[in-house]
């Protein structure tokens, strides 16, 4: 079976803002808790658009990837009830529209 990733891209809207210091302390360590310990997201990675390029015109503000080692895994997880706290949290970080794309991964390198 071939890993699915997840991948949830947070939009930048005008006027609109994200603690990154609660996404990362408190929002990825709720997410991981129930995603990773429980349905097997096998790694994540969080990745931050503004301030790497200096360019605040990317359209979106941050992206997180969880990676599954099959597709039954994501499923899993999405279905869990408590998938809904998660969806709760967000807007202790950000009032933005969310991007979810779900895949499964062709190549690595």
């Amino acid at each position: 079976m071939a890993p699915t990733m997840i991948h949830i891209w947070y939009t930048r809207e005008p006027g609109t803002t994200f603690d990154y210091s609660y996404y990362t302390t408190e929002h990825i360590p709720l997410a991981l808790s129930i995603r990773g310990r429980d349905h097997g997201a096998k790694a994540h990675s969080v990745t931050r658009f503004d301030q790497a390029s200096g360019d605040m015109s990317s359209g979106f503000h941050l992206a997180a990837i969880f990676e599954f080692s099959e597709k039954q895994q994501y499923e899993a997880a999405m279905a869990d009830e408590r998938t809904e706290d998660i969806m709760d949290d967000v807007p202790n970080f950000t009032k933005v529209t969310l991007v979810f794309l779900v895949g499964e991964v062709l190549s690595t390198g």
